[in-house]
C-alpha cells in the first residue's frame, strides 16, 4: 500500500502529468521553473495534437467525431493552461481569479508577465504591505491591480487612438472613378459597390438571416435566407431584387426543413445543403439544387458519401491564369517590399507582370504608395481580370480593398472600386456590367 501511494505521488511531480493531476486545482501553487517546462510541453502537445487530429478529421469526415476532437484540443489547449497559469500567480501571492485577465482583449497577455514572478508567502505580501511597497502590495494583494490594466488600456486608447484616414482614401481614389457601379464586393451579407452598399437582410423578416447563397444575372441580385419557425423546423426563402438593392421580391419558398439549410452559389444554380435529421447523422445529409433560369427545385444527392464541394467549384474554365507573390518570410505589408500579380493569357499566348515598377507607369502609383499596398487576391469575373489589393487605410475596425481592372485586349489598368470589408479573408469581387 505504501509503495503504490509514493508512486502515486511521484506521478505528479513529473512534469506535463503534474498538469493532468491537478487539472481542476486553482487554489494550489507552482513554482516558476516548473511552470514553465510544463507550460512549454503542453504547447508542443497541443501542435502535435492538432495535426493528428486535422489528419483523422480528414480521414474519417465525421462530424460527430470532429467535434470531440476540437474539443480535447480546445481542453487541453485553454482549461489545462488556464488552470496552470492560476497555480503559478497564486505561488506569487496574486489570487488565482485573476488568470481570467487572459481572456480580456488587447491587455490579456500581460498576465504572463505575472507568471515571472517570484514565489511569496503570505508573510512576505504582508511585510510589503507593512513598508508601503505600494506597487507590490498593488499588484499583488489588492483589486487594484484589475483596474490598473484598465487604466493602462485607457492611456494606450489616449495616446495612439485608432486612425481613421478612409476618408483620405477615399479622396484619393475617387477622382479615378469612372461613374460606372459594374463590380462589387461581397462580404458577408453586405454587397459593395463604389456609390452604395445593399444589406441583404435589411428588408428581412424578424429571425430571417442570409444564409450564403447569392447570384448577380440579368441585372438581379438573387439571395438566400432562412428562419426557424420551430423546433428543428426551418423555412428557405430566395429573394430577388436590383442592383441598386431595391424592388425585393419573393421568388422560391419551402419549409420543413430539420436543420438550417445552407445555400452554396455556383453560376446559374443554388445547392442547398441539410440534413433529414440531425448534423450528426451523416446518412441524413441531403443536396438539393434550384435553378434561377427554370424556377425547378430538386434532390441531386445525399448520404454520408455526398459532398457539398463536388457542386461548387469555383475555378471557373478561363483562358487566364493568375499568380500572387507576396513577402512569404513576413507575409505583411511592408514599405518597398510589395508583391505583384502574373498574368498569363493561354490563348494568345501573352503574359504580364503588375508590379511596383508597372504601377510608377500609372497614374494610381502615388495614393498606392502613400497608403501602402500588397496584392491580396484576384477574381476572373464574366471573363473580367479583377485584382485587388489591401492597402494601409482602415478607420480601426475594417480594412481596404482597392480593386482595378486589367485587359490584354486594350493593355488598360482602371480603378473600379473601393471597398472596406470586415476582414481580409472571404471576400468575392465580381464584375457585373455588361458584357
Amino acid at each position: 500500500m505504501g509503495q503504490t501511494e509514493e508512486r502515486k505521488m511521484k506521478l505528479k511531480d513529473i512534469p506535463y502529468f503534474r498538469i493532468w493531476a491537478n487539472m481542476f486545482n486553482f487554489s494550489g501553487k507552482q513554482k516558476r521553473k516548473d511552470f514553465f517546462i510544463d507550460i512549454i510541453i503542453n504547447i508542443i502537445v497541443v501542435i502535435a495534437f492538432a495535426f493528428l487530429g486535422t489528419s483523422i478529421i480528414n480521414k474519417f469526415n465525421n462530424t460527430l467525431l470532429e467535434l470531440s476532437i476540437m474539443g480535447i484540443y480546445f481542453f487541453m489547449g485553454g482549461f489545462l493552461s488556464l488552470s496552470l497559469i492560476a497555480r503559478r500567480i497564486n505561488d506569487a501571492g496574486i489570487p488565482w481569479i485573476y488568470c481570467f485577465i487572459i481572456l480580456a482583449p488587447v491587455f490579456g497577455w500581460s498576465i504572463i508577465i505575472m507568471c515571472f514572478f517570484k514565489s511569496r508567502s503570505a508573510d512576505d505580501i504582508q511585510v510589503s504591505i507593512n513598508k508601503r511597497r505600494v506597487f507590490i502590495a498593488m499588484g499583488i494583494t489588492t483589486p487594484a491591480l484589475f483596474f490598473t490594466f484598465i487604466l493602462a488600456f485607457v492611456i494606450v486608447l489616449l495616446v495612439f487612438p485608432p486612425v481613421d484616414n478612409t476618408q483620405e482614401a477615399k479622396a484619393e481614389f475617387m477622382q479615378y472613378f469612372d461613374g460606372k457601379n459594374d463590380v462589387a464586393l461581397h462580404y458577408d451579407h453586405y454587397i459593395s459597390f463604389q456609390e452604395y452598399e445593399i444589406d441583404l437582410e435589411k428588408n428581412l423578416s424578424k429571425g430571417e438571416e442570409f444564409t450564403n447563397g447569392k447570384i448577380i444575372y440579368n441585372d438581379h441580385i438573387y439571395f438566400t435566407t432562412a428562419k426557424e419557425v420551430g423546433v428543428s423546423n426551418f423555412i428557405f426563402n430566395i429573394y430577388k431584387m436590383d442592383l441598386l438593392g431595391e424592388n425585393i421580391e419573393l421568388v422560391f419558398t419551402k419549409d420543413g426543413y430539420k436543420t438550417n439549410p445552407i445555400a452554396y452559389d455556383f453560376e446559374k444554380d443554388f445547392y442547398i445543403e441539410h440534413y433529414l435529421k440531425n448534423v450528426f447523422y451523416r446518412e441524413s445529409r441531403r443536396i438539393d439544387k434550384y435553378n434561377i433560369e427554370t424556377g425547378l427545385y430538386k434532390n441531386i444527392d445525399g448520404g454520408k458519401d455526398s459532398n457539398i464541394k463536388d457542386y461548387i467549384k469555383k475555378e471557373v474554365e478561363s483562358d487566364y491564369k493568375i499568380e500572387i507573390k507576396t513577402n512569404e518570410l513576413s507575409n505583411k505589408v511592408l514599405p518597398n517590399d510589395h508583391g505583384y500579380f502574373i498574368i498569363t493569357d493561354s490563348k494568345n499566348d501573352k503574359e504580364i507582370i503588375i508590379d511596383d515598377n508597372y504601377l510608377k507607369t500609372t497614374i494610381y502609383y502615388e495614393p498606392m504608395y502613400k497608403f501602402n499596398y500588397s496584392p491580396m487576391q484576384y477574381n476572373i469575373s464574366n471573363n473580367h481580370i479583377l485584382l485587388s489589393y489591401i492597402i494601409g487605410a482602415s478607420d480601426g475596425f475594417n480594412c481596404t480593398y482597392v480593386v482595378f481592372e486589367y485587359s490584354f485586349d486594350t493593355n488598360d489598368f482602371k480603378f473600379k472600386l473601393l471597398a472596406f470589408p470586415f476582414d481580409r479573408y472571404g471576400n468575392e469581387v465580381m464584375y457585373v456590367g455588361d458584357e
